[in-house]
């Protein structure tokens, strides 16, 4: 109990010591004179006592001198390993608030243009959806060109979904989930990525289980696996090997995604999860933090080694079987 009533009133105090050097110094030079004083009164009532004559004087002398000289030296080791570590403490305060107004006012900003690209992208859906519609009554029966005007618009309806929810980023909103069949969701995945031009060219295996179903939002986690593999695909410069797992453990549904790139370093893994950070010369540092989005909002957990099969990067997400 006295323990935890100092540490609250010396708590209390470190901010007005700290910003206030001149009371530092004065209380500091008063518990110096203080505590000096105090010594040379007892020790030259002792010297005075125990000296017998004026050479034994000299020696006790000495004695209280080095006494001092100890007892002060500890004294300042003591305060100075204090000051010090009220300085350290507060540094490491005032480090930690401006990394979390940095984020805040990264994730302000994030809220205000994604909610300009959402609507700038709505108009412009606006007018693609339009001319599609035109085109349609104009091919006839040409089935092929039906079928690539079907896919145009199939991701005239994603870039719908991706707007709405780019409007909602900045708003703590729960998501829509269901039963999504995460099989059929990489298989859809793997024919959209595919008129990508930096995915078209790679090399992609998938190995999965059957009958593997999350309860999550089926937009969320298309965009999370088309980040993924975009990823990996930039990683081997569009031409590598990119192998997707999709797996159950005793308990969760794990989702691996893994490429024959040169990996991610120590120093790009400590903040490759900051909004736009990015080392691509046209990235937008977005796709990583939209992927942890998905990630936290399924409850999911994520990881990133380097793969043993592939020697590049390896992502790991488990998201829960309950």
């Amino acid at each position: 109990m006295k323990k935890t009533i100092i540490n609250r009133i010396l708590s209390s105090r470190k901010s007005t010591l700290l910003t206030k050097p001149g009371l530092m110094a004065f209380l500091l030079a008063l518990g110096y004179l203080i505590l000096a004083g105090t010594y040379i009164l007892i020790s030259s009532s002792v010297a005075g006592n125990r000296a017998v004559d004026v050479e034994h004087l000299k020696v006790v002398e000495i004695e209280k001198g080095l006494i001092f000289v100890v007892i002060t030296g500890a004294l300042l080791g003591m305060l100075t390993w204090f000051l010090f570590s009220l300085i350290r403490e507060r540094e490491k305060k005032i480090v930690n608030q401006r990394d979390a107004l940095i984020k805040s006012e990264r994730t302000a900003l994030a809220g205000l243009i994604s909610s300009s690209v959402a609507h700038d992208i709505n108009n412009l859906l606006a007018s693609s959806q339009g001319n599609l519609d035109l085109l349609k009554m104009t091919i006839g029966d040409d089935k092929t060109l039906k079928k690539r005007l079907e896919r145009v618009g199939e991701s005239n309806r994603k870039l719908a979904v991706l707007a709405k929810r780019l409007m909602k980023a900045s708003q703590y909103e729960q998501i829509d989930k269901s039963l999504v069949s995460l099989n059929k969701l990489i298989y859809e995945g793997l024919i959209f990525s595919r008129t990508h031009q930096e995915i078209k060219f790679c090399e992609v295996m998938v190995k999965q289980d059957e009958q593997i179903e999350i309860n999550g939002n089926r937009g969320l986690l298309e965009q999370m696996l088309f980040n993924l593999i975009l990823n990996a695909a930039q990683a081997t410069d569009g031409k590598g090997k990119i192998n997707i797992t999709a797996h159950r453990d005793e308990k969760d549904f794990l989702l691996v995604i893994e490429d024959n790139g040169p990996g991610i370093s120590e120093k790009d893994m400590e903040k490759i999860f900051d909004p736009f950070y990015t080392t691509k010369e046209n990235g937008t540092g977005l796709g990583m933090t939209s992927v942890m989005a998905c990630v936290e909002s399924h409850d999911g957990e994520m990881d990133i080694s380097r793969s043993t099969e592939l020697g590049g990067a390896k992502i790991t997400l488990r998201f829960s079987a309950k």
